[in-house]
């Protein structure tokens, strides 16, 4: 494109130098030679006024065109950025699925990288319940060159009773350069008694990569299953860990993707279960999590079920 601008340029130039030589043919013919050769006089004053209405043809109206041209050019290039994936494997999908792409992924400015879900089961009380304490760690990237406000929003879905014993603990926010820094949240007004939803705005500059942490408590039964699913993509290592009191006897499966998640490590049952998931994960793509005692099942359908979104 830099070419063409200097290229056209040049032109201009060639333009205003034909728009003077015109003048001058024109200024020539009052030279008495010309009274003596009329059919010369004739012939100089055509040219010169084709010269003229070229140039000024070119100075104008072809100036216009081009540079609506050169913005044509450029907005199909933009698109063509944004779009690169669909132009070249998406030929044939349907224009639904094309546009939930588009939207959902290529015009996305962030995305997470190496989600951590630790989450800590108490011991069951008489009721047969559990505080759970989860948190969620991972590496938030603005993929774009220009600073933008990351709007943090935490929903969850469950019981009346398991909604209002919720809580809400911290939501941390790690520098580059190591500082940590704490964002306040604020609790939305849902209008919904199996619905509480914690908001917050986390500025980031461009091409910056921000940690997250922030922790919540729930209460849970025995027998259950769980979820969680992003608003962004997710890249790196996905790394699930339930942590279960001594004795408790619980089993416990995660899977996404209707695909199970691979043992870590770091793994040691029954206290600890820790997974690891090493594909990518497009938006709301959600980790699905069981987990159930050993000894005493309760009758299936019982299970209390929840879904986070985050």
């Amino acid at each position: 494109m830099a070419d063409f601008t200097a290229w056209f340029r040049g032109l201009r130039k060639i333009w205003f130098v034909g728009t003077v030589v015109a003048l001058a043919l024109l200024w020539s013919l009052e030279n008495p030679f010309f009274l003596c050769h009329p059919h010369l006089e004739l012939l100089i004053r055509e040219v010169a006024f084709a010269l003229l209405i070229a140039c000024v043809f070119g100075l104008t109206i072809e100036q216009i065109q081009r540079t609506e041209f050169i913005r044509l050019v450029t907005e199909e290039r933009e698109k063509l950025k944004q779009d690169v994936f669909l132009y070249a494997y998406g030929f044939n999908l349907k224009d639904q699925i094309r546009e939930e792409i588009r939207n959902s992924v290529l015009k996305s400015n962030f995305y997470r990288r190496d989600l951590t879900l630790d989450w800590e089961f108490s011991a069951p009380d008489t009721e047969g319940l559990m505080r759970v304490k989860k948190r969620y760690s991972y590496t938030l990237v603005n993929n774009s060159n220009d600073p933008a406000v990351w709007p943090f929003r935490f929903t969850r879905i469950a019981a009346e009773a398991a909604i209002r014993q919720s809580t809400f603990h911290v939501l941390r926010t790690r520098h580059p350069d190591g500082r940590i820094e704490e964002i306040k949240s604020k609790p939305v007004d849902a209008q919904d008694p199996h619905k509480r939803v914690f908001e917050a705005s986390v500025s980031i500059a461009g091409d910056e990569a921000l940690g997250i942490h922030y922790e919540i408590t729930h209460v849970r039964r025995l027998n259950g299953d769980d979820g969680y699913s992003s608003r962004e993509m997710i890249v790196g290592i996905t790394r699930v860990k339930l942590r279960f009191p001594e004795n408790s006897n619980f089993e416990v499966s995660v899977s996404c993707k209707q695909k199970t998640f691979q043992g870590a490590p770091d793994g040691d049952p029954p206290t600890l279960y820790s997974f690891e998931f090493t594909e990518g994960l497009f938006p709301h793509q959600a980790i699905a999590i069981s987990w159930s005692r050993k000894e005493k099942k309760e009758e299936e359908g019982q299970a209390q079920t929840e879904k986070v979104h985050a």
